[in-house]
């Protein structure tokens, strides 16, 4: 009888260390992505029926708490002291006001243009990641960056999805605030990158979020109204969506790859976001997809494939390097590597699970 846990199992048992996480870290990144596009079109449903702010503090305020119990539950750690400082600055910048600007953009731009705009962050990291020498410079993944902006420029320029400037205020006030929100976002990346070398994914992910809950409850108590606490049915499961699927699933499989690959592959995978919105927009908010949105589509894809090469190529030639140095040492890391992403997806597992229990008692959820 055929079993495929157990073909999956003797496929990635013959893949060398190295190959077999970079493998699992692209699948973690387009679920992450594919979640996140999908948070872009939920947004714009709840909040026809919940001011931004008061979205903001029920979300943050129950994921900050909940994924920091999760995250201790799962990798039992305690942060490191003189390492507050970075995760203070990073959940003020990427998530207090990353999270607010991107709310207030999907408020005033729409979900399809919000997600176009994420396509900033793919340059901007990468830029970041060479010019703080975390990584190489590569003109294979200049190539893929390029190709997935080119395609992003098809899918604005294409009209498909009615985006123009002329007697639209709103609409431009909102691209001048995801402008902002991604440069904030991309800083975070380089900054979780940082923290993610001396802490387990989930504690680095579940710690940002958590820095930022002191000023979302400030900026709440100041800004907004007694009347603007109303929360509608709609909005209830927006933030539910928010709290469970973006923070704790979406969330943590984008800080393990943040983890374990370079920052400018992670602003890369941003490119699939406009991809997934749009197909989701076209879905349940019956937005139109042109011919022009198929070839900027296609674009993004083989934009990310020529930029996920590059890394493949990059793995495979610091493998065989390795293996030259020393191949009885190069089996023991392949085999230490494996156990790690085992132990890593076991970790997920378990948090999933701890999740599924808890989310019951939880009604408010990002």
């Amino acid at each position: 009888m055929y079993n495929p846990i157990y073909r999956f199992r003797l496929w990635y048992s013959r893949l060398s260390g190295d190959v077999a996480k970079l493998i699992l870290v692209y699948s973690a990144l387009i679920l992450a992505q594919s979640l996140f596009g999908l948070a872009s079109v939920v947004y714009r449903v709840s909040l026809k029926g919940v001011a931004p702010l008061t979205f903001l503090f029920f979300r943050q305020t129950i994921s900050g708490p909940l994924m920091t119990g999760v995250a201790y539950g799962v990798e039992r750690q305690i942060p490191k002291l003189q390492h507050a400082p970075t995760f203070a600055l990073a959940g003020f910048c990427g998530i207090f006001l990353g999270q607010t600007f991107f709310l207030l953009g999907v408020f005033f731009s729409g979900a399809i243009l919000a997600s176009i705009c994420q396509l900033i962050q793919a340059p901007l990291v990468a830029s970041l990641a060479i010019l703080f020498k975390m990584e190489k410079f590569s003109w294979l993944k200049m190539a893929g960056l390029v190709t997935g902006l080119a395609g992003a420029g098809v899918l604005i320029l294409g009209g498909g999805f009615n985006i123009g400037f002329s007697g639209e205020g709103t609409k431009s006030l909102g691209i001048v605030i995801l402008v902002a929100q991604n440069i904030l976002s991309s800083f975070m990346i380089i900054l979780q990158k940082q923290l993610s070398n001396d802490h387990g994914p989930m504690t680095t992910a579940a710690l940002i979020t958590f820095s930022s809950v002191p000023w979302t409850i400030l900026t709440a108590a100041v800004f907004v109204s007694s009347k603007e606490w109303t929360v509608s049915p709609a909005a209830i499961g927006g933030i539910a969506y928010a709290v469970i699927v973006v923070g704790l699933i979406a969330g943590n499989l984008y800080g393990w790859a943040v983890k374990n690959t370079d920052s400018s592959i992670v602003g890369a995978s941003v490119t699939l976001n406009p991809l997934v919105a749009s197909i989701f927009a076209a879905i349940f908010l019956s937005e139109t997809v042109g011919l022009k949105d198929l070839i900027g589509g296609a674009l993004i894809l083989t934009g990310f494939g020529i930029t996920s090469f590059a890394k493949f190529r990059e793995t495979k030639e610091d493998e065989k390097a390795k293996r030259r140095l020393d191949p009885e040492q190069a089996d023991l890391i392949d085999e230490a590597d494996k156990a790690s992403t085992s132990s890593d997806l076991t970790d997920s597992s378990t948090s999933l699970e701890m999740n599924s229990m808890t989310s019951p008692r939880i009604e408010l959820d990002d």
